[in-house]
Parts: C-alpha cells; structure tokens; sequence
C-alpha cells in the first residue's frame, strides 16, 4: 500500500488482512510507514524470524522491518555474526545502514522478500511510507546494481529487481482520496512505479468518497413552511455545497479511470468516533468487490 500521507492506507492495509484471511489466506502485515497498524489490528508485533519459522497465522500477523536489524540479520545471513554483535554494541551498525545510500531500503527489501518467499505466508501487505519514501524504497535495488558491479550486495539487489518487476510476486496499491492535491501526487506516483521503477500497479483504492448519486435537494416549497427566510438561506447554501463536492469528487475520480489504466475501488467515507476507526464497513466494501 502505498499514498500520500493521510490517505487512510495504513487503515486500508488493516482492513484487507481482514477480508484476506477471512478468505483463509496465511497473511503478514509488514508495518513501513509508521501507522497505528498495532492499535487497528489490535496485535502486537510479530518478529521476523518467528514468521520464518512457521508461526501459526490464523490471524493477520504484524511485522515490523527496522533497517538495523535487517543489516544485523544480513550479516549473520553471510556468516558474519560475531561482527554483527560487535557494530551493534558499538553503534556502528546503525552509522553503515545510515551513511550507505540504498542500504536501508534494500535490506528492508531483502526481508520483504524472505517474507514472500516463505512456504508459511501467503500474502505479504507492506503499509508502505508517504510516495516520496516508498518510491526511494523500490528504486534502490536499481541505484544499488549500478553501484555494486558484483558480490553480494548486487546479488541482493538482483534478487530485489527480480521480485519487483515481477506482478505474480509484487503489485503497489495505490491509495489516494477524492481531493486535487493527492490525486495529483497518486497520477505522478503512478507514472513512476510503471515507467520509471518497472513496478507493477494493482487495483487503485479511492478512500473516504462520497455515495454516488448527488444530495437531494427537497423542494423549498416543503422546508419552508414556518421557517425563517435566513433559515432557508443557510439550509440552501449547505445542499449547494454539498452539490459542488459531490461534482468535483466525481470529475477527480473520471481523471482518474482516464489516466490510470488499473481497476478502481471506491471506499466509503467512515466517521472516525473518539474509540477509532470502525474497519467493518471497509472490510465489508473490499469483500464486496473481491
């Protein structure tokens, strides 16, 4: 999953692993983006290698990817534990996996893709950063191989590319809301998963959007027996605006379908009460459109 922020992706994400493994699917949420993935699946989080080795998951089970670890599971991976401990007792893992650019990501990549590679996952939903950080996250296996001619670091990045341009391993979903800015910014996104990167898109998800048909107007005739006049006004005005957003929503969503070519969902704008978000009518939407 992947948008601007504040799109309800990480709620998006949590809502799928739901329909996913109500479905029978052996799911694993991986935690990228620093959403209440916890608080909204109400699990606490699951580590990697206990996945790997065949954790029971008759629920959606959470993972959360630290770059630190990743290294620190990539040099013992290499047969470089001992020297693993000692960069992290002394902070020098943290200063590698900083200093090197693409590091963190195609680490974080190589344990996406021990998670997908793994006989006791079926599905792996990374709720990924803002566009911007996911972008720099699939374009670093590329920026990576240019670096490293051979060794291991480009057999990573190779093994990387192979899983990304691959649409039966990896497909970005892309979440956006009805609104012109990130509609703007999830078209760019788009362009650039696709042409750029060689990433291929799935289903694109329309958050929060209104029902399809426009609000009813009621006649004045019948509102304004007894009302005052300034009464009407307001009322007249509040169903004028709700007009012109329902038209704008409708125009950004044919921008949409008429310049990304992907199949789209529509999800239903869902009030958010003080106890958080209700996934159910989400989960309700998605199973309805599987």
């Amino acid at each position: 999953m992947a948008g601007k922020g504040g799109v309800g992706k990480t709620t998006v994400s949590a809502a799928l692993a739901q329909v996913a493994v109500a479905a029978g699917a052996r799911v694993v949420v991986v935690a990228a983006g620093g959403g209440p993935l916890a608080d909204l699946l109400r699990l606490a989080p699951t580590p990697v290698e206990s996945v790997l080795t065949g954790a029971e998951l008759d629920q959606p089970t959470l993972v959360r990817i630290d770059p630190e670890e990743a290294l620190a599971a990539y040099l013992e991976d290499n047969g470089l534990r001992m020297i693993g401990r000692r960069m992290s007792q002394t902070g020098m893992l943290e200063l590698v996996a900083t200093a090197t650019p693409g590091i963190k990501e195609l680490l974080v990549l190589g344990r996406l893709r021990q998670l997908e590679r793994s006989e006791h996952v079926d599905l792996v939903i990374v709720d990924a950063p803002a566009s911007g950080h996911a972008l720099q996250l699939v374009r670093a296996p590329a920026s990576m191989a240019g670096i490293a001619r051979s060794g291991r670091l480009r057999s990573q990045a190779d093994q990387a590319l192979e899983m990304l341009g691959d649409p039966a391993r990896t497909q970005v979903v892309l979440v956006t809301l009805p609104e012109h800015t990130p509609v703007q910014e999830t078209v760019e996104a788009a362009f650039a998963l696709e042409e750029e990167v060689g990433v291929a898109l799935g289903p694109l998800v329309v958050n929060s959007c209104a029902p399809p048909s426009p609000p009813v107007r009621p006649p004045t005739s019948q509102i304004a027996r007894g009302v005052p006049s300034s009464v009407c006004e307001v009322m007249d005005a509040a169903l004028d605006e709700d007009h012109e957003r329902h038209e704008a929503e409708r125009a950004l969503l044919t921008e949409l379908r008429s310049r990304i070519g992907v199949p789209r969902l529509e999800l239903p704008h869902v009030p958010t009460p003080s106890g958080g978000v209700d996934l159910a009518p989400l989960i309700d939407a998605l199973d309805g459109a599987a």
